[in-house]
């Protein structure tokens, strides 16, 4: 499955409670195929950093609809995971 890193504005939320209200809308309402796997804010930067599952960039839209209007999506990168471990010697 695709994996995505979606940036947010946060601007119009003023700490991680605000945050997890929302997170607590969009879960009830994910469609099967879409997973949400993590999140980081830079509340100092009004950013949301989250990545996800999918199995393309219009169902990953839709699954965001009900928060989309407090954290506006900015952009949305296909990713592919790289781990520290690989490079150990």
């Amino acid at each position: 499955m695709p994996r995505y890193m979606v940036v947010h504005s946060t601007a119009g939320i003023t700490d991680q409670e605000e945050a997890v209200a929302g997170a607590r809308k969009l879960v009830r309402s994910l469609p099967p195929d879409t997973k949400w796997l993590n999140s980081w804010m830079a509340l100092q930067k009004a950013k949301m950093f989250c990545e996800w599952e999918a199995p393309d960039t219009d169902t990953l839209l839709t699954a965001m609809e009900p928060v989309t209007g407090s954290t506006p999506v900015e952009a949305i990168y296909e990713v592919a995971p790289v781990d520290p471990s690989w490079y150990k010697e």
